[in-house]
């Protein structure tokens, strides 16, 4: 029912859009009088166009290449093998992150803290690097133990 005046709104705020969190002020201003009645629309209840409708392009371009870096993660981990239960972990996380996006479409099941703490660890699990020789891990994501500790000591000092 809300879709028509949400792509409308899409449409006026393009490519930049509105700012996050504005979506329940100026939907109040563009919602059609046959869609009034005493409770409000606090969200587009399809997170994807609700994220292009505050966040405009450069919020597209981001989620883009957030998904660019996961896919590569997982092809990186599949090509390269090694422990099966690391990999079962990764597809798992694959699995869970595309069920949470499909679910975006219809809902904003991620504005759920504990789900969206559940998503971050699907995606921690979908892009760990393979025990493997992988030869890019250190480029991106691995930091040794060394590092860990002393970043660790640096944040107890604040």
């Amino acid at each position: 029912r809300i879709l028509p005046t949400v792509r409308m709104m899409i449409a006026r705020e393009f490519p930049w859009g509105n700012g996050f969190g504005s979506f329940a002020t100026v939907y109040q201003v563009h919602e059609p009088d046959s869609l009034l009645h005493p409770s409000y629309m606090n969200h587009a209840h399809n997170d994807w166009l609700e994220l292009v409708f505050d966040g405009g392009l450069p919020a597209v371009v981001l989620v883009a290449m957030a998904l660019i870096v996961i896919a590569r993660r997982v092809w990186r981990r599949e090509k390269l093998g090694g422990d099966r239960k690391e990999i079962l972990e990764g597809r798992l996380g694959v699995i869970v992150l595309v069920l949470l996006s499909v679910a975006s479409i219809f809902d904003y099941p991620l504005r759920v803290p504990a789900l969206a703490c559940f998503a971050i660890y699907a995606m921690v699990l979908a892009c760990l690097p393979a025990s493997g020789n992988d030869p890019a891990a250190g480029k991106s994501f691995d930091v040794d133990a060394a590092s860990l500790h002393s970043g660790r000591q640096r944040l107890i000092k604040c």
